[in-house]
């Protein structure tokens, strides 16, 4: 297995994306490229500003939790309506289907 020199130039952010889009498949045009290389330093900008040193306790992720299904006042109320409550939906109305004669004639 050849082992390939470090080049003396570094990669430019296209020259880096080329091989991920060609490996992912995809066939893009040099403007999708470069819309495609803005957007990849954006987000490294991005996550580069994300404070690492705080507590997990900070993370609002960590410290909101739903609570359990059924426990909620909704839930409670539809249980002693006797109604079906599913834990991510409100019962739904129901509307009765107009009444449709049929013609004599």
């Amino acid at each position: 297995m050849a082992v390939r020199a470090a080049s003396a130039t570094p990669l430019t952010p296209l020259a880096e994306l080329e091989p991920l889009v060609s490996r992912a498949g995809l066939n893009l045009n040099a403007g999708q490229m470069a819309d495609l290389a803005l957007a990849w330093r954006q987000i490294t900008e991005l996550l580069g500003r994300i404070p690492r040193n705080s507590a997990l306790v900070d993370d609002q992720a960590y410290v909101f939790r739903l609570p359990p299904p059924g426990t909620t006042p909704a839930a409670k109320a539809a249980r002693k309506a006797g109604v079906a409550l599913s834990p991510t939906r409100t019962p739904a109305r129901t509307i009765a289907a107009p009444k449709v004669s049929a013609r004599k004639g």
